[in-house]
């Protein structure tokens, strides 16, 4: 039976636009692992109402308290599970199919990057919640880092994202939203863009 990957749904065609980092790193878990799976296609607007119903409590929180509801989920008809954040969803690909694909997701190696915080986050850093055991804490900590590293940049991508035109201002509004900070501000042009 295949797995259900919930992906975010940008421009239609949406296997040819899809450029979301966070579902991305469960598609090439997915792969890599060589899982079999079924997208789901789900619009940044509908995120909430499709996460929310199979009960996976989101995995960060707006400054307020509020849930931040995030893809990827994948959902696996094998076990009945199913799992909220990039970074659970690989831990449990490794954890239920350890001999599947090209290897190991979480091989022991020295994971250096640190991101300094001298940049503004745009939203709010998942942080997974693992034992101290094994190399899994040091991947934590690495894709903390890179996930911060990529909210702070995330002004280079904003006005490059491809949005479905049936649903581009609805899609802006939940962006700001959930960013805390108007569209425009993510839309780096000319000399600001080159500075970044």
């Amino acid at each position: 039976m295949s797995l259900t990957f919930y992906d975010i749904a940008l421009a239609p065609p949406v296997e040819k636009t899809a450029c979301s980092p966070n579902p991305w790193k469960t598609r090439y878990a997915l792969n890599f692992k060589k899982v079999p799976y079924k997208t789901t296609w789900v619009p940044l607007p509908d995120i909430s109402k499709v996460r929310a119903p199979l009960n996976i409590p989101a995995s960060r929180k707006f400054a307020d308290g509020s849930p931040y509801h995030t893809l990827p989920i994948v959902s696996d008809p094998t076990t009945g599970r199913t799992i909220g954040d990039s970074f659970e969803i690989a831990v449990y690909l490794e954890e239920q199919y350890p001999s599947s694909g090209a290897g190991e997701l979480f091989p022991a190696q020295d994971l250096d990057f640190v991101f300094g915080r001298e940049l503004e986050l745009f939203a709010p850093i998942a942080v997974a919640d693992v034992s101290e055991d094994g190399p899994i804490p040091a991947y934590v900590r690495f894709n903390t880092n890179v996930d911060s590293a990529f909210t702070a940049h995330a002004q280079l991508m904003g006005g490059g994202l491809p949005l479905d035109p049936a649903r581009a201002q609805e899609t802006i509004t939940e962006f700001e939203k959930r960013i805390g900070v108007p569209w425009d501000a993510m839309v780096l042009k000319g000399e600001a863009r080159g500075s970044c």
